[in-house]
């Protein structure tokens, strides 16, 4: 069975495609909560996070929005 990423391994990779120094003072870019050393078992892509799409996080088991 194959280990599970590292949410800092996934920063990573967003971070070495589009570093923070790009980052505008308006955008809410980078991690907003969560523990860099957490195993990410499942990630729900979205535009906005909504109660809604908590709710199907969880339903999912997803452990990380994007």
């Amino acid at each position: 069975m194959k280990e599970l990423p590292f949410l800092r391994d996934i920063i990573g990779l967003f971070e070495s495609w589009a570093p923070g120094a790009l980052q505008e003072n308006y955008d809410n870019s980078g991690l907003q909560t969560g523990d860099p050393s957490m195993r990410i078992e499942a990630a729900l892509l979205t535009i906005d996070v909504t109660e809604e799409v908590l709710d199907e996080a969880i339903q999912k088991g997803a452990n990380l929005i994007i």
